[in-house]
């Protein structure tokens, strides 16, 4: 398999590469209202995120269908670089159940060109600590 700067090399074929890292996070479902669930992001690119959770939230448990393929807000919890931004997303499929805890793709849609220089920000931020 031929591989060039825009496939990942874990043989997967995306259009941005993701680079691993861990950090905390936020995700509110647009149809649940101002409840926002906490997650960890395990990778990210500049246009989504990798996101685990655990669908035992202190309001109630989160199924399938209250989670895939819905609209959220996301942000990240704790990053200076990604202070107060807010990005308008979707959630993907739930693809991975592990220990109780689901793991989704969160795709993010309509960010603004600041946005994209935050996320891009957090992503050299991550490239370069896995490259050390």
């Amino acid at each position: 398999m031929k591989q060039n700067a825009l496939t990942n090399v874990t043989n997967e074929k995306r259009l941005f590469m993701r680079v691993r890292c861990h950090i905390p996070a936020e995700f509110q479902l647009i149809s649940k209202g101002d409840v926002w669930y906490p997650a960890d992001v395990l990778d990210l690119s500049i246009i989504g995120v990798r996101l685990r959770f655990d669908p035992i939230q202190r309001d109630g448990e989160l199924t399938d269908g209250d989670v895939e393929w819905q609209d959220v807000r996301f942000r990240f919890s704790d990053e200076p670089e990604a202070k107060d931004l807010v990005i308008q997303g979707h959630l993907l499929m739930i693809y991975e159940r592990v220990d109780g805890l689901f793991t989704t793709g969160v795709e993010f849609t309509d960010v603004s060109p600041e946005q994209q220089f935050q996320l891009v920000l957090l992503y050299a931020k991550y490239r370069q600590a896995e490259r050390a």
